[in-house]
């Protein structure tokens, strides 16, 4: 991030002016950093010496203090443009694998059915759900509970799916994580793996109760058959 001249000098000046007031008036036992007995003794030519040797050394603070703002400024600048790139690059990846040019094991469905999930404050039933998630997406999808004639209820849960490892309810945050449950899976002949029973911590979006989770390697030849990447199974 790059400040002009003007810009530079404006902030170099607020910064000196706030530092300047807060230490002379905002102290009460120091004046330009000397104590107030001593500076009641002082002359007037070694107050007016001792104040400019207080200014001189201040502005060295606020220029210092202006430069590393400046480099934060930067690094963060640097540090969201990376992780912008990265995002880019991850959903490139994630487009190939649906368009069928990954590599076997890097896209899976998931279907999962019984137990219940948490509907507005309320454990409820809900209609059982199929997914297809690549590796590397992070995505949402939607739990639907019918509640009568035309009248539903719906929930979003966020997965991922990464390097072998599917989250379910892993929430919009890496830092919500933990609050799902991660699950392995096998890439052997069977192609799909069970697991019966599972219940999510009380502070996750989905606070899922004895549900039935399971995932299916799907082969490439496989997926044109169906492009579909959401699936509700009725």
């Amino acid at each position: 991030m790059k400040l002009s001249g003007y810009t530079y000098r404006f902030l170099l000046i607020i910064l000196f002016i706030l530092f300047t007031t807060s230490m002379i008036i905002g102290c009460s036992k120091k004046i330009a950093g000397i104590p107030v007995e001593e500076w009641n003794q002082m002359s007037e030519i070694g107050r007016q010496a001792a104040m400019r040797g207080y200014n001189e050394r201040q502005k060295i603070i606020a220029e210092e203090r202006l430069v590393k703002a400046k480099q934060r400024a930067a690094e963060q600048a640097e540090e969201m443009r990376l992780k912008k790139l990265e995002t880019i690059a991850n959903q490139e990846k994630v487009a190939h694998v649906y368009a069928g040019e990954g590599i076997y094991g890097d896209l899976i469905q998931v279907t999962v059915k019984g137990g219940q999930l948490y509907f507005f404050g309320k454990h409820k039933d809900y209609q059982p759900l199929s997914f297809r998630i690549a590796n590397g997406e992070r995505k949402q999808v939607t739990f639907v509970r019918q509640t009568g004639n035309s009248m539903f209820q719906e929930i979003n849960v966020w997965m991922a799916y990464q390097d072998g490892n599917f989250i379910f309810d892993c929430g919009e945050k890496q830092r919500m994580e933990k609050y799902g449950r991660k699950f392995s899976f096998s890439l052997g002949k069977s192609r799909v793996t069970k697991y019966q029973h599972v219940t999510l911590s009380k502070h996750s979006d989905s606070k899922a109760m004895d549900v039935n989770i399971s995932i299916e390697v799907i082969p490439f030849e496989k997926m044109h058959h169906n492009t579909e990447r959401i699936i509700i199974i009725k």
